[in-house]
């Protein structure tokens, strides 16, 4: 007589299909080991495996990581109006880590949407620097050997190399084989009609007519006044901290200090500023922002809000927190096509 198949319905049969399955999937033994413990035969186990799959009471799912980060990018690009979304996996903790893995997307991005004459922007911070690092070590200049690249900031005189505006700026031509503009005058200079005079000197000249002429920004985003590294150097005084933490600054885009909305107070030593005006970074070049680390979350929401960047690469536990975030809604009117790209960064 032909054997038939226990019914699906046959509780003693679905109770060992489930049993079988519990022990090989959650509790990771081999197909030997199930049939021992259950006193039956390892061909018997396999029957009841695939028996359990095609009955639905077992379900694979094979989850891309890329396509998740993707969505994630998604997300990010829709609801903030950007250009694109670069969404790192990484497995890093605090910032200074995740630069490096933001740094290898950054450069990946960069390689891929620099071609043909382009004037290049450069700020300064740790994921700016890290990412000029990355490229400076893996050049790949053939089809880039007309950028210019130019300081977007002056000198704040800090040994530091990630505020060393003008190598930056050299070591970012470097790596695509093009030139560069020094700019030779201080972030900040005493009183504001010295700044007026610098600017009107035939020294800023060159800077100011690659500044017009900008393709490409490349700015980090800095911490809250609490904790941004410019507490360190002495252009800053207590009265000028204080009074940003009364405006609830939360971070900056190339020394502009904006709140949790992204608007930018007019701060007195804006005045004494040497830097490239944020007018002509909106009517201009595509703005690239590189920030990553839950301790920047709020800094990073507070530039996406005031949209002082077109492009932001960061890493997917901020992207995450930063959607999370409580009045987090879609951008009402996006005057940008929004892309995506993920990158594994593991």
């Amino acid at each position: 007589m032909k054997r038939t198949r226990p019914a699906r319905g046959s509780d003693d049969e679905v109770h060992l299909m489930v049993r079988c399955a519990e022990l090989y999937y959650y509790g990771q033994r081999t197909q030997a080991e199930v049939a021992l413990e259950l006193g039956i035969t390892r061909l018997r186990v396999n029957q009841l495996l695939r028996r359990a799959r095609d009955e639905g009471i077992v379900r694979i799912a094979v989850v891309d990581p890329r396509r998740t980060t993707a969505d994630v990018a998604t997300a990010l690009a829709t609801r903030f109006g950007l250009r694109e979304a670069v969404v790192v996996r990484s497995s890093a903790m605090d910032a200074n880590a995740v630069a490096i893995d933001l740094a290898r997307a950054a450069a990946e991005w960069l390689r891929g949407r620099l071609s043909g004459p382009s004037v290049v922007g450069i700020g300064w911070g740790q994921a700016v620097a890290t990412t000029v690092r990355h490229l400076a070590v893996n050049p790949q200049p053939s089809r880039h050997a007309e950028a210019w690249a130019v300081p977007l900031l002056g000198a704040l005189g800090d040994s530091r190399p990630e505020f060393r505006s003008n190598d930056l700026a050299r070591d970012f031509a470097a790596a695509f084989l093009g030139q560069w503009q020094p700019l030779d005058l201080p972030f900040l200079v005493e009183r504001p009609e010295v700044r007026e005079a610098l600017l009107r000197d035939r020294v800023m000249q060159p800077v100011m007519a690659l500044w017009e002429r900008l393709d490409l920004a490349i700015v980090g985003i800095g911490y809250s006044i609490a904790r941004s590294p410019l507490l360190r150097t002495p252009y800053f005084d207590k009265s000028d901290i204080m009074e940003m933490e009364r405006l609830g600054i939360v971070g900056d885009v190339l020394s502009r200090f904006f709140d949790a909305q992204g608007a930018v107070p007019p701060l007195p030593f804006y005045s004494r500023l040497i830097g490239i005006d944020l007018s002509l970074l909106r009517r201009g070049p595509v703005v690239v922002g590189i920030a990553g680390g839950l301790e920047k979350t709020a800094s990073i929401l507070g530039a996406l809000r005031g949209r002082h960047v077109d492009v932001l690469v960061t890493d997917e536990r901020t992207a995450r927190a930063i959607l999370e975030e409580p009045g987090v809604l879609p951008a009402t009117s996006p005057n940008r096509p929004a892309g995506t790209s993920a990158v594994d960064g593991r």
